[in-house]
């Protein structure tokens, strides 16, 4: 199992399985994605998306 881990003092992100190596490709991609948008100003730095539990 792969797991994603954001560390920061006082964030409430936690850290989640990526769970199969495909499904963990899936969700470095979608983060990939954001960082893209953002380098290329059609998202704010700030916006984009989120994992929901």
């Amino acid at each position: 199992m792969t797991t994603f881990t954001i560390i920061g003092t006082g964030s409430m992100a936690s850290a989640i399985g990526g769970g199969s190596p495909a499904r963990a490709h899936e969700l470095e991609a979608t983060g990939f994605l954001q960082l893209t948008l953002a380098v290329g100003e059609k998202l704010p730095w700030t916006g984009g998306f989120a994992v929901v539990r």
